[in-house]
């Protein structure tokens, strides 16, 4: 007599080591997007320009502007970029050694520009 196959349950994902996780699968699907209003907040709190930021993590100048307005969404390591940032602050210091990210947008004269309430929040 044979012994029946082993079914893998249909939602896990192979790990590194070939077992099965579905845990990983199931935090995958239940983590929230980061929303435009959520974007623009983020930067606003480290005084990152829209441009600025995306370049410095290898994306266009246009697709900060399409995340902030919600045109795009937010791509997922972008999220955990930021969200990291939020939880950790001192990370900053982390993240600028690696890829520079430069101020908040300057006036003419070098000042930092002024951010209108509603670029940080819906309202």
């Amino acid at each position: 007599m044979s012994a029946a196959p082993v079914k893998k349950p249909v939602n896990s994902t192979a790990t590194m080591s070939g077992r099965s996780s579905s845990r990983a699968a199931s935090a995958k699907a239940t983590r929230p997007r980061m929303t435009a209003d959520e974007f623009r907040a983020a930067l606003a709190r480290f005084g990152y320009a829209q441009e600025g930021f995306s370049r410095a993590l290898g994306y266009s100048g246009r697709a900060g502007q399409r995340w902030a307005s919600g045109e795009a969404a937010v791509p997922g390591a972008v999220a955990v970029v930021l969200r990291l940032l939020i939880a950790r602050p001192e990370q900053a210091l982390v993240l600028a050694d690696i890829a520079p990210i430069p101020d908040a947008v300057r006036d003419r004269r070098g000042r930092k520009a002024k951010v209108a309430p509603s670029a940080a929040t819906n309202g």
